[in-house]
């Protein structure tokens, strides 16, 4: 009986030996298990950085089902994701949602799932996923300009930079909410992108760009922009006033004509502006009247008498504009409605006014007849168009010409006139 004892705790002994031995520990825990799992798994091929990506495993090949099975998912070596205690069959699901971190640098990521059960690995499948940087880091920075003008071509654009990659995307401008055109494009590093419309009407337009990757992911929107919209010779360059009384009935009516003709007037860049052309011969069929005139210093009575109020109201707004003044000339009496030196005398044959549109803009002049007593006329360009301003000096001689105007700009002459009277 004691030799039976001691045989028994021999191959105790023996069998618990052969039990806690690592590789007959694995051998057994196969033979338990009988069949190891498989696993198939689909997700995404591209990851868009600061987007979750999803995965899906599915577990198929077990006999019967497996329980306290632990399931490690891990992104580029590191665990992101780890569940205990699994009871696992065929057609089990695995899945992962993962977002990459912002401060993702690699341009492919290996996720990879990992399955155990005590410390065997069961299954393990990998996948590997391009990442996508998309618009992370990126700026969108507006241009400077603020305004438009009406039925004029503007040109708005955004200059978009720090992106880490160039991808193929999508981007739509919005005006006032309302979509324009999707224009595919490669988003690159410092891309300027241009949005070109004509306004319809003076107001303010709302300006927004939106960038789309090619498959919808990711997306990106601008600062709104606002655009004042203001209708076209907005910018006053110049502007002169004079005055009259109202008692001379055909004098009015001259003054009148002259306004109507040259009110609207628009000069192209480079184009020269004639009264006698504007007006056409000032005479009774043109509808003007006998009026009073000065010829040679001598008051007389002619048509189209006081038509030269006008033209020097017109000659001082185009002084003040700096327009380049091309023929002028003074009365042969002095006249009440400018100070001395600041007048302009025109007739139908030989004395005309003329000045010349400097600008690389088109100028519109504006004339208004008041039946108060004032005539008033500006010189318009569009909104942002600027002018040196200039200083009208007139100084009183003793010598051939009793007056001598002189235009300064920038503390130099660009312009001088003599007047005898």
């Amino acid at each position: 009986m004691k030799r039976i004892t001691v045989c028994l705790t021999v191959l105790c002994m023996v069998v618990l030996s052969v039990w806690f031995c690592p590789a007959n520990a694995e051998a057994a825990e196969t033979a338990v298990l009988a069949v190891k799992p498989k696993l198939a798994m689909v997700g995404d091929a591209k990851a868009y950085v600061g987007k979750k990506m999803e995965y899906k495993a599915t577990v198929s090949g077990l006999s019967r089902p497996i329980t306290g099975v632990t399931a490690t998912w891990t992104v580029n070596g590191r665990k992101v994701n780890t569940k205990r205690a699994q009871t696992i069959r065929n057609g089990t699901k695995l899945t992962l949602s993962y977002t990459l971190p912002k401060t993702t640098k690699t341009t492919s990521n290996k996720v990879v799932l990992t399955l155990k059960r005590n410390n065997m690995v069961l299954a393990s499948k990998s996948i590997k996923t391009a990442t996508r940087f998309g618009f992370y880091g990126a700026k969108l920075t507006l241009s400077k300009t603020s305004y438009a003008t009406v039925g004029k071509d503007k040109t708005v654009s955004m200059k978009l930079t720090g992106l880490k990659s160039s991808f193929i995307g999508t981007y739509q401008w919005y005006i006032n909410g309302q979509a324009q055109p999707i224009q595919s494009t490669t988003f690159s590093k410092n891309q300027t992108i241009k949005l070109k419309y004509q306004p319809a009407q003076s107001g303010t337009d709302k300006i927004q760009l939106i960038l789309k990757s090619a498959d919808g992911k990711v997306s990106m929107k601008s600062p709104v922009k606002t655009l004042k919209i203001y209708s076209q010779y907005a910018k006053t360059l110049s502007s002169h006033k004079t005055y009259f009384t109202t008692t001379d009935y055909n004098r009015c009516v001259n003054l009148q004509n002259v306004v109507k003709a040259i009110n609207g007037k628009i000069l192209q860049p480079g184009e020269e502006f004639s009264l006698n052309q504007t007006t056409g011969p000032r005479n009774a069929a043109n509808g003007y009247l006998e009026s009073r005139t000065y010829t040679n210093g001598v008051e007389t009575v002619g048509y189209g008498g006081g038509s030269c109020q006008v033209v020097s109201t017109l000659f001082n707004a185009a002084l003040l504009a700096n327009m380049t003044i091309t023929e002028r000339h003074n009365h042969s009496a002095p006249v009440i409605y400018v100070p001395r030196g600041r007048d302009a005398a025109v007739n139908s044959r030989t004395m005309d006014f003329r000045f010349q549109n400097n600008l690389s803009v088109p100028v519109k002049i504006t004339a208004v007849y008041d039946a108060t007593g004032s005539i008033t006329v500006k010189l318009k360009a569009d909104y942002g168009t600027e002018i040196q301003k200039p200083v009208i000096e007139v100084t009183e001689t003793t010598g051939e010409y009793r007056y001598i105007l002189h235009r300064y700009v920038n503390g130099k002459v660009n312009y001088t006139t003599y007047s005898n009277n």
